[in-house]
């Protein structure tokens, strides 16, 4: 029997059709392209919302698992077409949940459904909303055809659920990551008690843990930002609520908004300051009025968060709030190292984006919701833990894989102190007092600030040679101690990362394929470092094995974000393996 795979018309890099095809090779013993829409429609299937490029999708033969797990694990597929009578349909419980159209029933993969629907919520989400879209993409004509239509053909990828709960630089993709699981997880050693558990010991906002918990894979996460770690904790809170108790929540809110603009506008609290390192940027500007005012607007949202009696979720409006902060401060890093960084204070009022964030809530509450209960996800357990990837808090031969992206170089030679960005919703959360931001920053990996580390000499080559050349330009030997500070932590954290993992786990670092010093005039490139090399020969000196090294091009969407910002930009991920 065949299965007819059509990929997502928004994959538009040969990376991404390579995952694609490789993760659906873990679960078919054959996968074949197909090159455009007349195949699709000769088999008796709407050619409708394919793809303008080849390939289109894929032909799948002989299914290694059930097709549940299929439909819940594949990244990339927008549809699924499946003859009436093929077995692999016979234990499908969900089986009503597909789309009958003639000789096939379509079905839409859980990750495709989920980016489709949170382009489509209009208020409201239900089995309405899951019917009316398999009905669009199998040829139907339904209501707000425009709205699916428009959610289908959009190129731009979709932060689905709970994955839009807070901005957050530099976080995975939850195709990639997902993706990354489905296509290893089969090869690595079950713990002592049976399960396949997966690491991230620098979590970020939580995306490898929710994917792995959606997975059905007990999940870890470690890091040394707390607010970090309450950003996926809140995350890993929605994934888990019951139906019911979703739609509580929603009434909470909505009884919430309406309290909100009232108390923020008749309150005079005055209790909130900006860190002293923001507060300086007022004072230069001579703006002092205005930091006071917003420094008082602050206050009011804090004053108004502490009457929420329900503590999950005051939990989850207070990482709204601290999403509208970051939206409403952000703070971009200047590119000398120094430590200078840019205060840009978006015109929209902070009122307003909480108000729009606390909406946002509602809909990821409902979708998050309904995608469970249609698909009958049941989320693994997983651990948010605050500490130090340097030094795990985990016993030795724990874990089955670990997923993780580490701070990348220019990180941590101070073109971005993501602490600092972050400084503002941490104070006002409470999370950390101000002085307690330094010692934060001292201890992350590769820290601008830290005091020099124990250096015996044991880095690659390429890593003097790098120190070498920032320590004698004038202009950037203030990066020098970063970066070799930021090569010592790094070989700690696997050091650390090899240790916890069980005989024959493996570990899958993303990082970074290459980083460039620029002149600052003619943005020619004066020194580019090599730096999946260097990963390459610190994790073979701690001991791992190099399994496999993918190089993957990324769909940038910002393109100010780097001085050469149209040049095309890469990710290395890395598959290290520790012996039996």
């Amino acid at each position: 029997m065949m299965l007819y795979m059509k990929l997502r018309s928004n994959i538009r890099i040969k990376d991404d059709i390579d995952l694609a095809k490789r993760e659906l090779s873990t679960m078919f013993d054959e996968v074949s392209s197909i090159a455009s829409g007349k195949y699709f429609e000769k088999a008796g299937i709407p050619a409708g919302n394919t793809r303008h490029t080849s390939p289109v999708g894929f032909t799948c033969k002989t299914a290694k698992q059930p097709i549940d797990n299929v439909l819940r694990s594949i990244n990339f597929v927008q549809e699924v077409w499946i003859k009436k009578d093929d077995p692999i349909l016979d234990n499908y419980k969900y089986r009503s949940h597909g789309y009958a159209n003639g000789k096939h029933v379509m079905f839409v993969p859980l990750m495709a459904s989920s980016e489709l629907l949170e382009k489509t919520y209009n208020g409201r989400l239900s089995e309405e909303n899951h019917e009316n879209l398999n009905r669009y993409l199998a040829g139907e004509k339904v209501a707000m055809s425009k709205l699916y239509h428009r959610a289908v053909n959009l190129q731009s990828s979709s932060t689905q659920h709970v994955h839009g709960l807070h901005k957050y630089k530099a976080k995975f993709f939850p195709r990639f990551v997902r993706s990354l699981i489905v296509t290893h997880i089969e090869d690595v050693p079950s713990n002592l008690h049976n399960e396949k558990t997966i690491l991230d010991p620098f979590v970020g906002s939580g995306t490898a843990l929710v994917e792995a918990s959606i997975l059905g894979f007990r999940s870890y996460g470690l890091d040394i930002d707390k607010l970090s770690c309450e950003i996926s904790k809140a995350k890993l809170a929605i994934l888990g609520f019951e139906y019911k108790e979703t739609l509580e929540y929603i009434r909470e809110i909505e009884t919430s908004l309406q309290r909100f603009s009232r108390h923020v506008s008749s309150k005079e609290t005055y209790l909130y300051r900006f860190p002293s390192i923001i507060g300086k940027k007022f004072q230069r500007w001579n703006a002092t009025d205005e930091q006071a005012q917003y420094e008082k607007e602050i206050s009011s949202i804090l004053d108004f968060l502490s009457t929420i009696r329900n503590t999950k979720l005051k939990t989850l409006l207070s990482i709204c709030i601290s999403d509208a902060l970051c939206k409403k401060f952000n703070i971009r890093m200047m590119g000398t190292g120094s430590g200078r960084f840019a205060l840009e204070i978006s015109k929209t009022e902070l009122t307003s984006l909480v108000n729009t964030n606390f909406r946002n809530l509602m809909k990821i509450l409902f979708s998050t919701a309904s995608l469970k209960k249609r698909s009958g996800i049941q989320p693994a357990h997983s651990e948010v833990h605050h500490g130090n990837a340097k030094k795990m808090p985990f016993p030795d031969n724990q874990m089955s894989l670990v997923v993780t992206s580490p701070p990348y170089l220019p990180a941590s030679s101070g073109r971005e102190n993501y602490l600092v960005g972050k400084a503002i919703s941490m104070t006002a959360l409470d999370l950390v007092k101000e002085k307690e931001l330094e010692a934060i920053d001292l201890n992350s990996v590769g820290s601008i600030r830290a005091l020099k580390g124990n250096d015996d000499g044991s880095l690659p080559k390429a890593v003097y040679h790098l120190i070498n050349w920032l320590e004698n330009d004038p202009l950037r030997n203030i990066k020098a101690k970063p970066v070799l500070n930021y090569y010592l932590d790094l070989k700690q954290s696997l050091r650390e990362t090899i240790r916890v993992l069980a005989n024959g786990g493996a570990a899958i670092y993303i990082i970074g394929k290459t980083s460039a010093f620029y002149n600052a005039k003619t943005r020619d490139i004066l020194y580019q470092v090599k730096c999946d090399d260097i990963f390459s020969e610190l994790a073979e000196d701690i001991g791992f094995e190099i399994v496999e090294k993918t190089d993957i091009e990324l769909d940038k969407k910002n393109k100010n974000a780097r001085p050469r910002s149209l040049d095309s930009y890469f990710e290395s991920a890395f598959v290290i393996r520790k012996s039996i």
